[in-house]
């Protein structure tokens, strides 16, 4: 019997390994599964995880001084609940993560673990790199970690995802032949993934991004009345809107979208459109509008609104990569300021 381990830190990286974990479990109906989260894992009735891990939130950041005793109480979670003696195989969505970027590098890990990734989001398909700024960064949390101020850091060049090293054995996602993943360790998940047929293109879903957190107060105020002047003339009615799990409370439902067509759950919208048979998408460079045209195909319209003020923290070569991905896989793309 063989250990999976999936970490996770977002709903979405759940909702692929859950995909993911299905697909493996075809082969090795008899391995143990387990789900480890930084995030409050949703209470879910399914038989995919043999056991569920409530991980020590980590956050994004590796500075502070609580940071490696978090992570050492993760570890010996994660070890209590491994089956020896077998093989372990620990899935992590990248390793630029704190938690995942130590779990990969410390080398008393060396031999205890093998590594696969699962893909989140669409860094992984226009796969930019690590810069001499981003090591530096990177040096900086490394010094820190040593002098006991945070979560020792390694720093590395290269993707930012890390999926290109010998370490990875495998890539599972969706459309992952749109990635300069290499071929041999793509693995596509599509086909167990959990579809509706009740999908209403006239019930609409706006999901909002944490532009906002970096802009000026003008920019947001042009970008809210840009999105709300295109949804008016696409007569886009029946709408229901859901902010970022990154978004500071401050800056949730600027539209000013009545309470009751504001969405408040921490599920992914993958998970959300099941219930709610959402047919329209609306968003500026989400995700979810690649994943869920990728799944639903010609059954579900995703629009992707493009702006100066959202597009001010990508660089014009990331811009035309996420543009090329999205055309390929069907999603609109409209100029809207």
């Amino acid at each position: 019997m063989n250990n999976h381990i999936f970490i996770i830190h977002t709903a979405f990286q759940e909702f692929i390994a859950e995909s993911a974990a299905l697909l493996i479990k075809k082969d090795a109906p008899t391995d143990k599964f387990i789900l480890a989260s930084e995030i409050n894992i949703t209470k879910r009735k399914n038989s995919t995880w043999d056991k569920t891990i409530q991980l020590q939130s980590i956050t994004p950041s590796s500075f502070g001084k609580h940071k490696t005793s978090l992570y050492n109480k993760n570890l010996l979670e994660i070890n209590k609940a491994i089956q020896s003696p077998s093989q372990t195989t620990v899935y992590i969505s990248d390793i630029q993560w704190p938690m995942n970027n130590r779990l990969f590098f410390d080398k008393k890990n060396n031999g205890a673990f093998d590594f696969s990734m699962i893909i989140d989001g669409t860094l992984a398909y226009y796969n930019p790199q690590k810069s001499l700024y981003n090591y530096a960064r990177d040096t900086l949390k490394y010094v820190a970690g040593v002098l006991g101020k945070g979560l020792p850091y390694h720093p590395y060049l290269g993707s930012v995802m890390g999926w290109e090293r010998a370490k990875v054995s495998k890539v599972y996602g969706l459309n992952l032949h749109l990635s300069p993943i290499h071929p041999e360790k793509q693995i596509n998940i599509e086909e167990m993934i959990c579809k509706t047929t009740q999908l209403d293109k006239n019930k609409s879903i706006f999901l909002d991004q944490p532009f906002h957190n970096n802009m000026k107060p003008d920019d947001i105020k042009s970008l809210t009345t840009d999105t709300l002047n295109f949804l008016e003339q696409e007569s886009i009615n029946n709408i229901h809107y859901k902010a970022h799990h990154f978004s500071k409370e401050e800056h949730k439902n600027t539209f000013n979208f009545k309470e009751n067509k504001v969405l408040k759950t921490t599920e992914c919208i993958e998970r959300i459109i099941q219930t709610h048979g959402f047919g329209t998408i609306i968003s500026y460079n989400s995700t979810a509008l690649f994943t869920l045209k990728t799944i639903y195909k010609d059954n579900i319209r995703c629009i992707s609104l493009r702006d100066k003020c959202s597009r001010m923290n990508i660089n014009v070569t990331s811009a035309k990569k996420i543009d090329k991905l999205f055309y390929n896989s069907g999603v609109e793309l409209h100029e809207i300021g």
